[in-house]
């Protein structure tokens, strides 16, 4: 499979964006705890994984973001 890079890079910048965020505490949260076992890098792929999951959920069901759902699908990484 052949990566987007750009994509990769601009989701890894809402990923810190999001971890910078009061309202999104809980993304810094998960990624302090992934850390350890992960390193950074994988730690934002995960993260960044359920961000375009969330993302491309909303296009194809045409809904609104829903920040518990979203919190609730980050905190299920292990």
């Amino acid at each position: 499979m052949k990566v987007n890079y750009r994509l990769k890079r601009l989701i890894f910048e809402v990923v810190d964006n999001q971890m910078a965020l009061p309202e999104t505490a809980f993304v810094k949260d998960k990624y302090e705890e992934l850390l350890p076992k992960y390193g950074a890098k994988r730690a934002k792929e995960m993260i960044g994984a359920v961000l375009l999951r969330e993302i491309y959920d909303m296009e194809v069901g045409n809904r609104y973001y829903d920040k518990i759902r979203y919190e609730r699908l980050i905190s299920e990484l292990e």
